[in-house]
């Protein structure tokens, strides 16, 4: 898959091809909710209360809380490429004393997990920061459950934005099954599921 001109930027500015930490208060700020908040956000995830959720990419944690509050008797793994980004969420996590959440280091083309340990799995604007999506989505079958299902969500103004036909066509080919998109094209999050 192609990087944008604007992905590209920033990856020969910062000489990395992901969001770094030290600018993770731009995805905390209070305005991103203009875009999609976390309540939004759950919503449209078809989680139970006792559901096994891998949110790739969290980041600082800005979806994390209510992920972990919608599933009370399941558990929640932050899975994270950067130990500060996992640093962050957990001090989000210990504040809001919620205990169904782990955490881990390291790189999404290849997820140490054992076979169907998960019921979803959640991106939110990280599936264009993969260096190899294809290895992400094939990795991730492994270790969804049957039925198991992938949200991605993406959106404006993210340099690695991803529009939903090629969305589709990309998650598709893996192994996937699309079941529904909700929102407008330039922010929308797609549902797929393990065949």
């Amino acid at each position: 898959m192609a990087k944008s001109k604007a992905s590209v930027f920033l990856d020969n500015l910062l000489g990395i091809n992901y969001f770094p930490h030290q600018l993770s208060f731009l995805i905390d700020n209070p305005f991103r909710r203009l875009i999609i908040s976390p309540q939004t956000l759950v919503k449209r995830l078809s989680l139970k209360s006792d559901s096994r959720v891998l949110e790739i990419g969290a980041g600082s944690g800005y979806f994390s809380l209510e992920i972990a509050r919608q599933i009370p008797f399941g558990h929640l793994e932050i899975f994270d490429l950067q130990e500060e980004m996992l640093a962050k969420a957990r001090l989000k996590i210990e504040k809001a004393k919620l205990e169904n959440v782990g955490y881990t280091k390291g790189d999404a083309s290849n997820f140490q997990f054992p076979a169907d340990s998960f019921d979803a799995a959640i991106l939110v604007t990280v599936l264009g920061e993969i260096p190899d999506p294809k290895l992400c989505l094939r990795s991730l079958l492994k270790i969804l459950r049957p039925n198991g299902q992938i949200a991605v969500h993406e959106h404006l103004p993210d340099p690695d934005f991803i529009n939903l036909k090629k969305l589709q066509a990309l998650v598709e080919k893996e192994g996937y099954v699309f079941q529904k998109a909700f929102g407008f094209r330039l922010n929308y999050t797609a549902i797929f599921s393990k065949c």
